[in-house]
């Protein structure tokens, strides 16, 4: 019963974490399981479970922008009456022209996009606060999204769960 609360806990608050970044995700990963003597497999696999549900709604808001700019009708350019410095415009049109690149990239074969999910989940390059948008936006398929950041996150938290037991030696 102890060893249920202690992961439907993690995977909750790994929910909470995902939603809301001021709730430390791997701290709970670094002292869960030497404190409550749960295996730091079972612990990283509640975790990565629990991130990964927190960021399906990111995921959501990204289809959503994406069909919601399908619907919107091109407007005719105003010009704008800020006058922005000529650096900020440029790296506005850099930015555009590098998550253009991205999409493009992303859209030549899902597994593309899977190994980055991965790589996002698991070292946070790039950030996994936004990538799940980018994702949502580009890639319809709700599994190509779960299966790969639920991998890396598990394993993130597996790595960072363990450390204590490598260090210490706590088992």
């Amino acid at each position: 019963m102890k060893l249920l609360l202690v992961l439907l806990g993690a995977v909750g608050y790994a929910a909470l974490g995902a939603l809301i970044p001021l709730f430390n995700t791997e701290i709970v990963a670094a002292t869960v399981p030497v404190e409550s003597h749960v295996a730091p497999l079972l612990v990283a696999l509640a975790l990565g479970l629990g991130q990964t549900l927190g960021k399906l709604p990111y995921w959501l808001a990204g289809r959503g922008a994406e069909r919601w700019s399908r619907l919107r009708a091109p407007r005719e350019k105003r010009p704008s009456r800020l006058r922005l410095p000529r650096f900020l415009v440029r790296l506005g049109a850099w930015i555009g022209r590098m998550g253009d690149a991205v999409a493009d990239w992303g859209r030549r074969g899902p597994w593309r996009m899977m190994l980055v999910t991965f790589l996002s989940g698991a070292i946070a390059i790039p950030p996994f606060i936004v990538w799940p948008v980018v994702v949502g936006a580009i890639d319809r398929s709700w599994w190509r999204f779960f299966v790969p950041a639920m991998a890396g996150r598990t394993l993130l938290f597996l790595v960072i769960a363990s450390i204590p037991e490598l260090v210490v030696g706590t088992r």
